[in-house]
C-alpha cells in the first residue's frame, strides 16, 4: 500500500489557481481507506478522506518569516525601489516553506502509516527532495514550468520585444529546479510541451509522464449559452508579458474590424499597463474596448464569443480547458501546453508565440463567422468532457503507482 505525502508549495490553496488544481487532481480519486498527507498554506476545501491528515503551515511560516518581513519593511521605508528586496523575501519564503514540509515528513517517519511517496510542487520542494533521498523514499515533483533553460530563453525573447531586460527566473530558482529534476524519481508533466523541453535538455525519459490537469466541469459548462451581440474576446490569467498580452494588444491594432470588446480577466503587470496606455487611443478609434476586470472568469466566459491565451510560456494553461468547457472556440500559442487539446480549425487555433499577424488573422476568422464559432464551441465542449477532475485524478494516481478509488 502506498501512502502519499504532498507539499503544495507555500501558496495559499483556498483560492483558485494552479496549486489548487494540482491538489484536487491528486486527491479527487484517492482511495478513502488509504492514508495520505497534505501540507499546505490554508486548508484545502475538498472533502478529505477520513484517513487523510492535513498540515496547515500558514502560522508557522508567518512566524519563521517575521525577521525577514521586518527587514523588507525597513528597505521599503528607505524607499529602495529595486525589485531585489521582494525577490530576496520570496526566496526566503520558498526556502522556509520547503524546510517546514521536510520537517513534517521527517516527523511522520515513525508513524505506522509513514509516507511511501513524497511529492512536491516544482521549484518549491528542494529540501523535501533531499530528505526523500536521505531516506531512500521515492520522490516525485509536479513540473509547473518547462525546463528552466527553455523558460528563460522564451521569457527573455518576450521582454526584449518591448525593449526590456527582465530576470524573470533567477539563478537561485534555476539551481533549485535543476536539483529537484535530478533528485526526482518521477516527474509529472502537465503537457507534452513540458515533457519535450525536459527531454531536449537530457532528462531521463523514464522519469517523465504526461497527465493533463482536470477541471470541475459543472462549474464551467454552459447550458443554452447566450453570446453577447457584440464580438467579445476573453483572456483569463495574469495580464503580463509572459502570457502574451503585449502580442494580443498588437494583434488588436492590426485587425480590420471594429466594435470589439476585449476582457482581460486578471491582475495587470506594470509593463502591460504602460503598453495599454500607449495603444488605447488607437484602439478606441476602432471602437475596440479593452476592459481589465479580474475576478471569477465564469461571468465573462458565459457570454463570450471566443477565448484567447497567446502565452510566450505556459506549462499548460488550465484556463484554455475551462474556456472549452464553457463552449468557446479557443486561440492559443505553440508555447502553451494546452495546445495538446486543440484540434486545428475544429475547436480552436494554435498560432506561433509572438506572431501578432497570425493571431490577428485567427481573431478575424472567428469574428467573421458566427456559425463557425458555434460549431467550434460545441467541439470544445466535447473535448473538455474528457478532462474531468475525477478522470484525470485517476490517471495521475495510476502513474504514481497508487490504485485510485473506483468511480
Amino acid at each position: 500500500m502506498n501512502t502519499l505525502f504532498f507539499y503544495a508549495g507555500h501558496h495559499p490553496i483556498h483560492v483558485g489557481g494552479a496549486t489548487r488544481t494540482i491538489a484536487q487532481n491528486l486527491f479527487a480519486s484517492y482511495p478513502a481507506d488509504q492514508p495520505s498527507y497534505l501540507v499546505s498554506v490554508n486548508q484545502l476545501s475538498l472533502h478529505p478522506p477520513s484517513l487523510r491528515r492535513e498540515f496547515d503551515i500558514q502560522t508557522a511560516l508567518k512566524q519563521k518569516m517575521l525577521p525577514w518581513r521586518a527587514a523588507k519593511k525597513m528597505l521599503q521605508l528607505f524607499r529602495i525601489k529595486s525589485q531585489a528586496p521582494s525577490r530576496w523575501f520570496e526566496r526566503r519564503m520558498v526556502a522556509q516553506g520547503d524546510a517546514l514540509a521536510a520537517s513534517i515528513a521527517q516527523s511522520l517517519e515513525t508513524n505506522s502509516a509513514a509516507p511511501t511517496l513524497l511529492m512536491g510542487f516544482g521549484s518549491m520542494s528542494y529540501a523535501l527532495g533531499r530528505y526523500a533521498k536521505s531516506m531512500n523514499t521515492p520522490f516525485a515533483i509536479h513540473c509547473q514550468w518547462c525546463h528552466p533553460h527553455q523558460q528563460v530563453r522564451w521569457l527573455e525573447q518576450a521582454y526584449s520585444q518591448i525593449g526590456e531586460r527582465q530576470q524573470v527566473v533567477s539563478a537561485w530558482q534555476c539551481e533549485r529546479r535543476l536539483a529537484e529534476i535530478e533528485m526526482a524519481d518521477q516527474i509529472w508533466c502537465p503537457s507534452n510541451l513540458v515533457k519535450d523541453s525536459l527531454l531536449q535538455q537530457g532528462v531521463d525519459a523514464s522519469k517523465l509522464f504526461v497527465v493533463h490537469p482536470g477541471i470541475d466541469l459543472e462549474r464551467f459548462q454552459q447550458n443554452g449559452r447566450a453570446p453577447s451581440s457584440r464580438f467579445k474576446l476573453v483572456f483569463v490569467g495574469g495580464v503580463c508579458v509572459q502570457k502574451g498580452v503585449i502580442i494580443l494588444l498588437d494583434a488588436l491594432r492590426r485587425i480590420r474590424y471594429t466594435d470589439v470588446e476585449v476582457v482581460l480577466n486578471g491582475a495587470v503587470e506594470p509593463a502591460v499597463l504602460d503598453w495599454l496606455t500607449t495603444v488605447q487611443p488607437e484602439l478606441r478609434q476602432k471602437r475596440i474596448e479593452v476592459v481589465i476586470d479580474p475576478g471569477d472568469p465564469v461571468r465573462h466566459l458565459s457570454d463570450a464569443s471566443a477565448f484567447v491565451l497567446p502565452s510566450m510560456h505556459d506549462a499548460f494553461g488550465i484556463v484554455v480547458l475551462e474556456a472549452m468547457a464553457a463552449g468557446l472556440p479557443v486561440i492559443t500559442s505553440n508555447q502553451t501546453g494546452a495546445k495538446d487539446l486543440v484540434e486545428e480549425g475544429a475547436n480552436g487555433f494554435v498560432v506561433p508565440a509572438g506572431d501578432a499577424d497570425a493571431l490577428a488573422d485567427k481573431i478575424e476568422t472567428l469574428y467573421e463567422d458566427g456559425e463557425l464559432r458555434r460549431r467550434m464551441g460545441q467541439r470544445s465542449s466535447e473535448t473538455a468532457r474528457r478532462f474531468s477532475v475525477g478522470r484525470q485524478s485517476a490517471l495521475l494516481l495510476s502513474q504514481l503507482g497508487i490504485q485510485p478509488k473506483t468511480q
